[in-house]
């Protein structure tokens, strides 16, 4: 099995298996995006980092520090993907909040 098989296994039902317990999808989603960012596959890790910076927002505010960090994940992401302007963008606003 492939790494990315089991990623888009283990992402199946995610919704449901972490419904009412945001803090553990924050860190799942994290976790996901890090690998897929890894494996070179930027748009999966970008859906999981903006959905863990929304995920970090609503748990701990705009400025919070582990907002930052989130933004900054996937900042990055976007930056490898080609999306600099946008990337560039999250740094800021990210810099802004913090």
């Amino acid at each position: 099995v492939k790494m990315s098989e089991a990623l888009i296994a283990a992402e199946a039902g995610f919704e449901q298996m972490f419904r009412d317990r945001p803090r553990a999808e924050l860190k799942a989603r994290i976790a996901l995006g890090v690998t897929w960012r890894d494996l070179g596959e930027y748009q999966s890790s970008e859906r999981h980092f903006r959905k863990a910076v929304e995920l970090q927002t609503q748990l701990e505010g705009p400025d919070a520090r582990g907002t930052f960090n989130t933004a900054l994940l996937l900042a990055g992401t976007l930056s490898l993907a080609g999306k600099k302007p946008e990337a560039r963008r999250y740094v800021l606003r990210s810099l802004e909040n913090a």
